[in-house]
C-alpha cells in the first residue's frame, strides 16, 4: 500500500489464497490423515494417554477448518496495510465472541470439544465476516477508491 499500487491488490489478494491452500495443504493432508502417527512425534514411545487424545482429536477436528482461518489472517494483513483498523478490530472482536459464546455453550455437552468447536465458528464466522467486509470495498483507503475513478492516477 506504501507504494500505492492500488490495482494490484485484488491480483495479490488471489495469489495469496492460491498459495496458503498449495503450501499448507500437503502438511494438512498429512496431519489429518496420518494423525495418530503425526502426534507419536511429539509424546513418549507408546504414549496414548487422555493428552494424545485430544491431539489427535483437534488434528482430526479442527486442522480441516485452518484454512478458514488463513483466509483470516490474510484479510487481517490486507486491513493492517490499509489502516482500516475499525475493520480489523471488529473482525478480531467477532471472533473472540463468538469463540467465547460457543465454546461456552458447547463445552458443558462435549468437554474440550466443545472448546475446538468454538474456535471452528470463530474461524468461520471471521472469515465470513472479513470476506465481505473486502467485496464491500468499505476498508479501501480514499487514495485507492480516487485511483480506481480516475485510471490516470
Amino acid at each position: 500500500m506504501g507504494s500505492e499500487k492500488y490495482r494490484s491488490i485484488p491480483k495479490a489478494v488471489r495469489t495469496a489464497l492460491i498459495q496458503e491452500i498449495v503450501f499448507v495443504s500437503p502438511a494438512l493432508f498429512t496431519c489429518v490423515f496420518f494423525t495418530d502417527s503425526v502426534t507419536s512425534l511429539f509424546f513418549p514411545s507408546g504414549d496414548t494417554g487422555e493428552a494424545f487424545g485430544y491431539v489427535a482429536a483437534f488434528s482430526k477436528l479442527c486442522l480441516p477448518f485452518i484454512l478458514f482461518n488463513l483466509v483470516n489472517n490474510l484479510f487481517h494483513s490486507l486491513f493492517r496495510g490499509a489502516n482500516a483498523l475499525n475493520f480489523l478490530v471488529a473482525s478480531t472482536a467477532l471472533g473472540a465472541a463468538v469463540r467465547i459464546a460457543v465454546s461456552i455453550i458447547c463445552i458443558l455437552k462435549l468437554g474440550i470439544y466443545g472448546l475446538f468447536i468454538g474456535w471452528i465458528a470463530s474461524w468461520i464466522i471471521e472469515c465470513i465476516f472479513a470476506v465481505l467486509v473486502y467485496i464491500s470495498k468499505k476498508w479501501q483507503p480514499i487514495k485507492m477508491q480516487s485511483a480506481q475513478k480516475n485510471p490516470g492516477i
